[in-house]
């Protein structure tokens, strides 16, 4: 039981740091600190925000699984 519980811990904790970071990218890109990057349209903040939490869900999955 220990063992599920700590892997559920870590996604969590992956999950609310994805938010986290995929807020703190929302807010470079409204105050235009990344706008560069996605002028060309072929891409949106919303994409680039579920790619990040997206990241951190799989990272946090990864090391729930290897952790000993």
């Amino acid at each position: 039981m220990k063992k599920e519980f700590n892997m559920m811990l870590i996604v969590v904790v992956c999950a609310m740091l994805g938010i986290i970071s995929a807020v703190i990218v929302n807010l470079l890109y409204t105050n235009g600190i990344i706008i560069d990057e996605l002028i060309t349209n072929t891409i949106s903040i919303n994409d680039v925000m579920f790619s990040i939490f997206f990241a951190w869900i799989v990272m946090g999955i990864i090391i729930g699984v290897f952790r000993n």
